[in-house]
């Protein structure tokens, strides 16, 4: 991996610790997408700051591999996290931001009614 090159603390670590994770989870190896998509929100809050687009991304990567485990109750607050993120840096009607909002609400269908924050 890049470590050696970029080091541990790089934001080009933390695209491609993504893009592993992605891999990972297309392949079916939760735990260890998870594990990566986990450190990749790490890097990028502590690179890039809460606020920036990239941790939106990063928070809808794992979001999208709970709902696809089916941890609903898990991936919601993530995709709410992105959403507030995406709206303040792009506003409602940019693609990522519409996306993220489909998703969410998928979720919060899967969700049983007791379950929900609201």
């Amino acid at each position: 991996m890049d470590k050696k090159l970029l080091g541990e603390e790089h934001s080009m670590m933390a695209t491609s610790l993504g893009n592993l994770a992605n891999l990972y989870k297309n392949q079916k190896r939760y735990s260890e997408a998870e594990k990566l998509f986990k450190e990749t929100l790490k890097l990028d809050k502590k690179l890039l700051g809460e606020e920036h687009s990239m941790m939106a991304t990063s928070l809808g990567n794992l979001a999208n591999l709970y709902k696809d485990q089916g941890r609903f109750s898990e991936a919601e607050p993530l995709y709410e996290e992105a959403l507030k993120i995406l709206e303040r840096a792009f506003g409602n009607q940019h693609m990522k931001t519409k996306t993220i909002r489909k998703e969410l609400k998928r979720v919060k269908k899967k969700i049983p009614k007791s379950k929900t924050k609201r």
